[in-house]
């Protein structure tokens, strides 16, 4: 009955559409909102997505083909029949023809036009975020009560779903644009520079025989991930400089050390067990035994100094090794763990040990921007989505978002961390470089970089916008001689705020409370009553658990299998010598040579 009601509707709509505009108004609007086959919605869409061309710039061939196409995009579609496109074309053509629209030699050179089109599937800048929305909705709809809501393949991409996501189309264009330039202008015109660089990478291309495999591209990448603080909304995802030439989503298939990135997470469990920014802790060389099972581990300090005792907040605005160390002993290391698995992190490197504390372990930039949520909003980390709604073409509700959020530390904790992340990004932080790189609104964030400069990290967060930053090599090498995160990955944070700014987002006084979002308790797998992580979500055996002592971290279910992010084995080789940070190896955040604060000053600032 509801099919029908429908129909009756749509006759009624039509006959009031035609009453109210013209043929040609009806047909403009109609053109630029239809459904044209795969993700495309609209010509202007299909002309980029098919040929990588504005509608103005196709030749009467390739118009012909998207007018012939489009009564049945997915059945006609180049990508799947190339022969049935071409008699689709064929036959728009001679109705061209026999309606005097073009000439007979404008046919007869159309008829004989090869059609050519974009490899399939990989499309235009933003394809990455494209490959995790198609991805999400998979994994939505599998989710799903299979025996009422099984819903085929073929009628999501046949159009049959109406999907409404969170991300800023506008956004995402200027952040990937603004990632490239920053490359090259900080790494690839550097003279001396030792690597391909895309315009080598672009020429080799151009080389090709037609037909011939494309080489795998060799040149530094980069990742964005924004996040919208107040609800866990993901703005932008970018997985690297262009999917086109290199698919792999870097910004969430690819788990890198996070280095000194990681140190807010261990500063906040000390903090979180009654530790203060103003408790002394030494920064002298740790002592054999000094540090459980690490009899022998010794690390340094970037600067080769080791300076006595100072307030734990120093050491955080520092990133001292050594401090660090002994923050995260003082802390636990399983409670160190168990606060990073709240946050958000993915399991842990296989039997953990005390060079977690630095950074040994690995994160995507989607984790780690979602970890950092939660200093910006007191302790609150939203979980982030890109979907937020799923309806059928007759506009039945079949999944939406259940804005979801855990506490994670207590607003005492979060506000402490975030004040000395706000001192990291002034004159005399590892990110004090900020306001010389023109962004002038209050925010606060952390640098992380790891042994052989091998990945440069920068995460940070305004009033309303955490993001984090990688630049690296998909193969990991060094990328060029200290490059530290707050020198690589800094700048393209910068560049990507002052985007998001141009685009009328808020960026006012960093909050001290939620902003907006409220923990609506634990989620906890009902079979083993520890955390709940996707796999009991995937067993349907994850619920909400609203009692206040449910806030304290605990350990994650065990009973059911983790389900992680693919990637891609073909373009992200492991190194077999980056599994670990070695004592002698680490290289984290330049110190100052000069303390920003005497100690105490440092106990009244912080």
């Amino acid at each position: 009955m509801r099919n029908f009601d429908a129909k009756f509707t749509e006759m009624a709509l039509a006959r009031r559409i035609e009453a109210t505009y013209d043929k040609d108004t009806i047909l403009r609007c109609y053109i630029n909102r239809v459904f044209w086959g795969h993700t495309f919605l609209g010509l202007k869409q299909a002309a980029y997505g098919y040929f990588n061309k504005e509608p103005r710039d196709l030749t009467i061939g390739e118009a012909a083909m998207l007018a012939g196409i489009v009564c049945n995009p997915n059945e006609f579609s180049p990508y799947r029949s190339l022969s049935s496109a071409t008699i689709q074309r064929n036959k728009v053509l001679k109705l061209l023809v026999e309606h005097d629209k073009i000439t007979r030699k404008q046919y007869e050179a159309a008829l004989a036009e090869k059609i050519v089109t974009n490899k399939p599937e990989r499309r235009g800048i933003d394809n990455y975020a494209l490959d995790l929305i198609r991805s999400e909705v998979d994994h939505i709809l599998e989710m799903l009560d299979t025996r009422e809501e099984r819903l085929k393949e073929e009628t999501m991409y046949a159009g049959g779903l109406i999907i409404r996501t969170t991300l800023d189309v506008d956004l995402q264009s200027a952040v990937m644009k603004e990632l490239d330039s920053r490359l090259v202008s900080m790494l690839e015109k550097r003279r001396g520079y030792k690597h391909q660089t895309r315009a080598q990478y672009q020429a080799l291309v151009k080389q090709l025989e037609p037909g011939a495999v494309r080489p795998t591209p060799r040149y530094v990448q980069a990742a964005c991930v924004m996040i919208d603080n107040a609800t866990g909304a993901l703005l932008s995802v970018v997985g690297g400089r262009d999917s086109t030439e290199s698919p792999l989503n870097r910004a969430l298939q690819s788990r890198r050390q996070v280095g000194s990135l990681f140190k807010p997470i261990v500063y906040s469990t000390y903090f979180e067990r009654g530790g203060s920014p103003r408790s002394m802790i030494s920064d002298d060389r740790l002592q054999p035994g000094e540090i459980p099972n690490a009899k022998r581990w010794s690390p340094r300090n970037s600067d080769g100094r080791f300076t006595g005792n100072h307030p734990a907040g120093w050491g955080l605005l520092k990133s001292r090794n050594t401090m660090s160390v002994r923050v995260g002993a003082r802390a636990g290391l399983q409670n160190v763990i168990n606060t990073a698995l709240m946050s958000g992190f993915p399991q842990p490197p296989r039997n953990p040990g005390p060079t977690i504390y630095l950074g040994t372990w690995e994160a995507s930039p989607l984790e780690v921007a979602g970890a950092y949520t939660a200093f910006a909003n007191g302790g609150v980390r939203p979980t982030p989505y890109i979907i937020q709604s799923i309806t059928d073409s007759s506009g039945r509700l079949i999944w939406h978002n259940p804005n979801a959020a855990r506490r994670v530390y207590s607003q005492r904790t979060a506000n402490a961390t975030a004040d000395i992340l706000q001192q990291i990004t002034k004159p005399g932080g590892t990110a004090g470089s900020m306001q010389r790189l023109g962004f002038k609104a209050p925010c606060g964030g952390k640098t992380g970089t790891t042994n052989a400069y091998r990945n440069a990290w920068f995460c940070g967060f305004t009033s309303d916008i955490t993001a984090a930053v990688w630049v690296g090599f998909d193969r990991p090498v060094t990328i060029v001689d200290k490059g530290y995160g707050g020198t690589l990955a800094l700048p393209i944070w910068v560049g990507a705020m002052q985007q998001a700014q141009k685009l009328g987002y808020h960026m006012g006084d960093i909050r001290r409370t939620p902003s907006g979002m409220r923990s609506k308790g634990m989620r906890l797998c009902r079979e083993s009553g520890a955390l709940a992580h996707a796999g009991c979500e995937y067993k349907n055996t994850a619920y909400t658990e609203t009692m206040a002592d449910f806030n304290k971290p605990r350990a994650f279910c065990t009973k059911h299998a983790v389900r992680q992010a693919h990637t891609n084995d073909d373009e992200l080789a492991e190194d077999p010598d980056d599994s670990e940070l070695q004592e002698d190896d680490i290289a984290v955040d330049p110190d100052a040579e000069t303390p920003l604060f005497t100690d105490d000053d440092v106990a009244e600032e912080i």
